[in-house]
């Protein structure tokens, strides 16, 4: 079911990105396994559907932005990974804002 709306979302889907919004309001543990399909189709907003995302993914979006790959999504991983609240966010938020990842400025 999870996956269905997600394939949705990423054809910009109104009615499932509310769904899955309601399921990252209300049970975000339950998009935990899904993280993995949600980056790989490149559905990035809403932001919340990455609350609780584990090392795994977070690991992925602070390769993807230190790789200098995401000029166009930075804003958007950037929220994602303030949204999953994990500690390998938080160091990497910390370091971009000395070093910042290649064509960026410093992040504050």
């Amino acid at each position: 079911m999870i996956d269905e709306l997600i394939r949705k979302a990423a054809v910009d889907d109104e009615d499932a990105i509310d769904e899955l919004s309601a399921i990252a309001d209300n049970e975000p543990d339950r998009l935990i396994p899904h993280h993995g399909l949600l980056l790989d189709l490149d559905v990035l907003w809403p932001p919340k559907l990455y609350r609780s995302a584990d090392a795994n993914t977070v690991g992925r979006v602070i390769e993807q932005i230190d790789g200098g790959r995401t000029p166009k999504r930075l804003d958007h991983l950037l929220l994602l990974l303030a949204y999953s609240a994990h500690p390998l966010a938080e160091s990497a938020m910390r370091r971009w804002a000395t070093q910042p990842p290649a064509g960026c400025t410093p992040i504050r």
